[in-house]
């Protein structure tokens, strides 16, 4: 789920900041005060953005569907002759949307976690706060009401998925899955280089750092997959220096749009 922190003191002007930096900054903080009534509802933010890319007719696929925030509104937006794919590995939230999935023809769930394997895997199912469950224990925002237990889910690599099931290849891709964000990108490199979607990906220390990645990875990842990085506000990040200047300062959500179509995704965003 995306989160934002006090933004205000964690983009605060430091003295030794470049003019770039600072430019950076002042536009950041721009950008958050247009969008104050919004805040803080983040999901908000994020379909507000994708609802301006996602066309009738699509694929999306939605990675980590939890309570299926964001599934409603992607099958509205694809229509009946698109199709939303999705994945959620908690018995519980799969079951609730199978529910969904026999309202809408038009949409699968796959009761399974996605990372960069396969097989059967031991998960921390967070009772108290089921948002925030994963194959590793993250971060909590509140600890004491986590109640993580353990249980045991199958996990895939999307290519996999995509080849077994023969499943359409996707326009969109959101990834919400607490943490494992890069090892689902890892697992499904194939389908990245094919359909070449958007991606929208969560991505923050409280849950990548237990994973044992680093804030530049995902940079690095997209970087090599042939994607530009845009922050939540669709606001490009062209550098590494750019990218670190946001990246753990309180946001947590990152559009991943290939460099082909950068420019063309920029200005609908405008």
């Amino acid at each position: 789920m995306a989160r934002l922190g006090a933004c205000s003191k964690a983009r605060s002007m430091s003295s030794q900041s470049s003019p770039a930096e600072q430019a950076s900054r002042i536009e950041f903080l721009a950008r958050i005060n247009r969008l104050a009534p919004l805040i803080p509802h983040y999901e908000a933010i994020l379909e507000a953005m994708y609802r301006r890319v996602i066309a009738p007719g699509q694929c999306v696929y939605d990675i980590g569907c939890h309570a299926g925030r964001h599934t409603t509104p992607f099958l509205e937006l694809v229509g009946p002759g698109g199709q939303v794919v999705g994945f959620e590995p908690i018995p519980q939230m799969a079951q609730r949307l199978r529910s969904l999935a026999a309202q809408h023809r038009n949409f699968t769930i796959h009761e399974t976690a996605l990372s960069n394997q396969s097989g059967k895997t031991s998960f921390a199912f967070a009772t108290g706060t089921p948002e925030e469950s994963g194959l590793i224990e993250r971060q909590f925002n509140h600890p004491e009401l986590a109640k993580v237990r353990q249980i045991t889910v199958m996990v895939n690599r999307l290519d996999d998925m995509v080849t077994a099931q023969g499943l359409p290849d996707p326009h969109y891709i959101k990834i919400d899955v607490e943490g494992a964000e890069l090892d689902v990108l890892d697992g499904a490199r194939d389908t990245l280089a094919r359909a070449r979607p958007i991606l929208s990906v969560e991505y923050g220390a409280p849950g990548y750092a237990p994973y044992g990645h680093q804030a530049m990875d995902l940079w690095q990842f997209a970087d090599s997959a042939g994607y530009a990085v845009f922050d939540l506000f669709g606001y490009p990040l062209t550098t590494p220096e750019a990218w670190l200047t946001e990246c753990d300062r309180g946001i947590w959500d990152w559009f991943l749009v290939p460099v082909e179509r950068a420019a063309q995704i920029e200005a609908l965003w405008r």
